[in-house]
């Protein structure tokens, strides 16, 4: 950790819209690659304050370190994502706020994202879901564990719909409004809008996010497998102007 030389906030926390459930996003940004172990949140945190001192919300979380998600870069591996527009860092440069930086990094960051360039792996990503959902049916009809497969899939169906706010020239990265904005926008069937955001909530309850309890249908799972795909081909085709 001697090498950290930023610190940065992202998600439901700096957007302000946080609540009991919510993860604590930080970019932690150095000049080499991680040598040590994989250090847990906890670890990091510690290690992380003796560099940022006089951050108040950083002792709160070192108290909370399973709400913490710590995603770990190089500015070699940030400069790349950078070069084809990373839709992580336009993330960024929506909502994200700097904690601390390094004198000789001030700015650094910042200069990249306002000189970031359109996200140019639409396609591939598209290309790469449908193939996902595709091993996902595969695996439920063999047997594979329905919780683990039905987090993939959320992934996937969260991940094509932030895709979708992106290409429509309104990006969203929240939890579940990017999958309620491409129900809207897609003019999707009342029904299905309200199965893909209920695969939504089942995610958030498999991650322990929902403090409720709920129960799924043996058909359920296949039928998610379906409308994830259905969308999928959907933002591929209201969006297929960008990819000529």
């Amino acid at each position: 950790m001697n090498e950290l030389n930023a610190l940065w906030l992202y998600g439901s926390y700096a957007r302000h819209d946080s609540d009991s459930w919510s993860d604590v996003d930080l970019l932690l940004i150095s000049n080499s690659e991680v040598v040590e172990e994989d250090l847990g949140a906890e670890e990091t945190l510690r290690r992380a304050d003796l560099h940022v001192a006089g951050i108040p919300e950083l002792s709160n979380w070192m108290n909370e370190p399973s709400k913490v998600s710590i995603s770990r870069y190089t500015w070699n591996e940030i400069e790349e994502m950078a070069s084809y527009g990373s839709l992580f860092l336009h993330h960024l440069r929506l909502e994200g706020k700097s904690l601390w930086e390094a004198d000789a990094v001030k700015g650094r960051l910042a200069k990249l994202l306002k000189q970031l360039p359109p996200y140019e792996r639409a396609t591939t990503d598209l290309i790469a879901f449908r193939r996902t959902i595709a091993d996902v049916r595969d695996s439920l009809f063999e047997g594979g564990s329905v919780a683990f497969e039905m987090i993939v899939l959320a992934t996937v169906l969260r991940h094509s719909c932030i895709l979708g706010c992106y290409l429509a020239g309104d990006p969203d990265f929240g939890r579940t409004s990017p999958v309620e904005k491409m129900a809207t926008l897609l003019a999707l069937d009342s029904q299905v809008s309200r199965s893909v955001i209920r695969l939504c909530r089942y995610r958030a309850f498999l991650d322990g996010h929902d403090s409720g309890t709920m129960k799924i249908s043996a058909i359920d799972p296949v039928r998610w497998c379906d409308e994830t795909d259905a969308l999928v081909s959907m933002v591929r085709e209201r969006f297929a102007n960008v990819f000529r």
